[in-house]
């Protein structure tokens, strides 16, 4: 396997489906910026317009040039010397890739702000379901896309599910008599799984089949939605594909709280969480004091009681109010 193609993989594997189709050669030129030990180079890659002006609109045009870096220092192995100093992204008529890139013309308006991302795939005939699953969800920090419920009369329907697919975080698929009758099931299925994302299967009343059949599944027949959410709230809090992205979009929710009675309800669903990594709360201690509202006794008796719990020490406040007096005005 080429550089390129090594690279591309390395970011398709890592999620970002947006950059990787356009690692190609034909949108590639590397500038010699420096003769030093073998030269460092700069990297300029030509993507589409609609997808620069994507990345610009939402500001992750930076984010997505150092994606792209260390993907080549990665595929390089160079950790010791940084034989590639930058990656600039140009927009361009002419960039080769596999996409439509007509789906990224605007930020996804279906994911909650800062949730994590599932896509629900279903039977017309268990719309329902997949609605009140996606209710329940939504109060665990998990924003669920629902076809024909999520996408506006407006749109465009087979791009939003496109656009949906690629940047959802994993799927849930409901598995019920007559699956086998839907091709688009089988699709939407079929996306997820070569994204490589982790495609939970809910079965009622049908077993999962093929490769799906490898996946983690949830035996619903005869469960309510709360139990059936609580089962996927569990997979996503040990699976090694999802642990670390769910629990820390959690983390971030509660971090980011904008009242009392809010951050108080992450720390429920934070102290539901199984088999935490010490390493998440010592994220939320680093970032605990940049939010006043988590000072307040209530949120800071309940977060100690966590992390007691767990065998860590306390969190104490470091926040300082300055008294109006220091004002030079």
């Amino acid at each position: 396997m080429g550089l390129y193609s090594t690279v591309q993989q390395l970011l398709f594997s890592e999620g970002y489906d947006d950059i990787a189709p356009f690692i190609r050669e034909e949108n590639i030129t590397e500038v010699k910026v420096d003769n030093w030990n073998g030269g460092i180079y700069d990297i300029n890659i030509n993507v589409p317009v609609k997808l620069f002006s994507s990345f610009k609109k939402r500001g992750v045009l930076e984010e997505r040039s150092n994606q792209v870096l260390e993907a080549f220092r990665d595929a390089t192995n160079d950790s010791d010397f940084d034989a590639y100093r930058g990656v600039n992204l140009h927009p361009s008529d002419d960039a080769k890739g596999d996409l439509n890139m007509n789906i990224f013309a605007e930020e996804p308006t279906f994911w909650q702000r800062g949730f994590y991302r599932m896509f629900i795939s279903h039977l017309t005939k268990d719309k329902l379901l997949a609605v009140d699953l996606k209710r329940v969800l939504g109060t665990l920090g998990i924003s669920c896309f629902v076809a024909h419920e999520d996408i506006e009369p407006t749109k465009v329907w087979q791009d939003e599910i496109v656009k949906a697919l690629i940047t959802a975080d994993s799927l849930c698929a409901i598995i019920s008599p007559d699956i086998l009758t839907s091709k688009w099931c089988d699709q939407e299925v079929g996306f997820a799984l070569g994204r490589d994302l982790l495609c939970i299967s809910l079965m009622y009343g049908e077993k999962p089949y093929g490769i799906l059949g490898m996946s983690q599944g949830v035996q619903c027949q005869g469960k309510g939605t709360n139990k059936v959410a609580v089962a996927i709230f569990d997979i996503l809090c040990t699976n090694s594909k999802t642990k670390d992205a769910y629990t820390r979009c959690v983390a971030d929710l509660f971090l980011q709280s904008t009242d009392t009675d809010k951050a108080l309800t992450w720390l429920k669903v934070i102290d539901h969480f199984k088999t935490p990594e010490k390493s998440l709360f010592d994220y939320i201690r680093g970032h605990f004091n940049e939010n006043v509202i988590l000072t307040d006794n209530a949120v800071l008796e309940s977060l100690n009681k966590i992390l007691k719990k767990l065998g860590l020490p306390p969190m104490t406040t470091t926040i300082q109010v300055v008294d109006e007096d220091d004002f030079p005005f």
